[in-house]
């Protein structure tokens, strides 16, 4: 998991100086810069069409929020981890639910037989 320490310490530097984030302008503001960094690969990414058009919704939607809805951005929460994985290409919007690529390839959960099944459930005590 990405550590948010570094925008932690920002926070604290820029409130050292005497500025104040209460609506969590600074983390919008690097998610969007991530985003817009990563937007440049999004083409070659193996995804579908739809993904890559969920994506570009969400990150425009960072850009158009409530009052209550910001406080979602701030550092130390879990939807900032969410969003920064969206922002870094890492988490992908599907509708309703998000989703991760594992790393499982899924033609090896295809190769997976009905014998090697069996013979892991009956190898437990």
């Amino acid at each position: 998991m990405p550590s948010q320490e570094p925008v932690r310490s920002l926070l604290a530097e820029l409130a050292a100086a005497g500025h104040t984030d209460s609506d969590a302008a600074v983390e919008r503001c690097l998610l969007i810069q991530t985003a817009r960094a990563s937007l440049a690969t999004l083409p070659a990414l193996p995804v579908s069409e739809s993904v890559k058009a969920m994506i570009c919704d969400e990150v425009q939607s960072w850009t158009r929020l409530g009052q209550h809805e910001k406080a979602g951005f701030r550092v130390g929460t879990s939807r900032f981890v969410d969003l920064s994985l969206i922002a870094s290409l890492r988490r992908f919007p599907a509708g309703q639910f998000d989703w991760v690529r594992s790393g499982l390839p899924l033609s090896y959960l295809l190769s997976v037989t009905r014998a090697s099944c069996r013979a892991l459930s009956s190898s437990r005590p």
